[in-house]
């Protein structure tokens, strides 16, 4: 079963320890609860991310695409 996470703080720390593992261009999967969604364009980009994918995959769950650009420092 893949983690969901289900709130701001649990995407920053899941975001922040990735973003190191990443080069410019990776593509990563998340899974969140849909009270999260309407924040999650501010998160990802303030990591480095750009949400280019999303997907319901089951009740109040969502799987997000992101990739890794890096746009600023």
């Amino acid at each position: 079963m893949v983690e969901v996470l289900s709130s701001k703080k649990d995407v920053e720390v899941f975001l922040s320890k990735n973003k190191d593992k990443c080069k410019i261009g990776d593509i990563i999967d998340i899974v969140i609860s849909e009270s999260v969604l309407e924040d999650i364009p501010t998160i990802v980009s303030k990591y480095g991310f750009s949400m280019i994918d999303g997907e319901n995959i089951g009740e109040d769950v969502i799987k997000v695409r992101l990739e890794f650009r890096q746009i600023f420092r």
